[in-house]
């Protein structure tokens, strides 16, 4: 496995955690495909508290402006990689 790949995964590994704790959704509804609002019953509020938690967990700023259009957690791991990368 690439180290891109093994990154990719470990991030997205991290982002599941902070969903389950932000959102306390069950684990096995974590997945990549999985919409925010549609699937995850997330709220605005839960998305700033998502936001925020993630900026401390990966120790990168998300512009709110930016992370707004974040609609699914493959996205938010994308989007992050490409902050990152």
């Amino acid at each position: 496995m690439s180290s891109s790949a093994r990154s990719k995964e470990d991030l997205y590994r991290k982002v599941a955690d902070t969903l389950v704790e932000v959102l306390a959704v069950p684990r096995d509804q974590n997945q990549p495909e999985a919409r925010y609002f549609e699937d995850l019953g997330a709220t605005w509020v839960d998305m700033a508290a998502l936001r925020m938690r993630l900026e401390e967990d990966v120790g990168l700023r998300l512009p709110e402006d930016e992370a707004r259009g974040l609609r699914a957690v493959a996205e938010t791991v994308e989007f992050i990689m490409l902050r990152v990368g």
